[in-house]
């Protein structure tokens, strides 16, 4: 069984695509959301187009919160996004996906 299930969703009516992550259950707190993240979102970087990406994360997911700000994303706003609240997080740049980090 796989630990993690990073991903980059785009649905077409949003202008930045996302950068997610979900752990099967007995995986949490072990580094693989933020070790998966960090090479999708690399992968991403470097094999498309995109050049900024974002996450949305419920505000009651405090774990995908710490794992956003790992990886160097800032709090932009709080939204609502299909009707749901959302924090939006956006991710450094491709020069500064690397450097951005913030260690665990």
């Amino acid at each position: 069984m796989r630990p993690f299930a990073p991903g980059n969703f785009h649905p077409l009516d949003i202008e930045v695509p996302e950068l997610c992550w979900s752990l099967f259950p007995g995986n949490m707190s072990k580094g693989f959301a933020t070790e998966a993240a960090i090479a999708a979102r690399q992968w991403v970087y470097e094999n498309s187009q995109y050049n900024q990406l974002v996450s949305y994360i419920h505000p009651d997911n405090i774990a995908s919160c710490a794992v956003a700000e790992r990886l160097g994303a800032k709090l932009e706003s709080r939204i609502k996004l299909y009707g749901e609240e959302r924090l939006l997080f956006l991710h450094p740049d491709p020069g500064a996906s690397l450097t951005g980090m913030k260690p665990s």
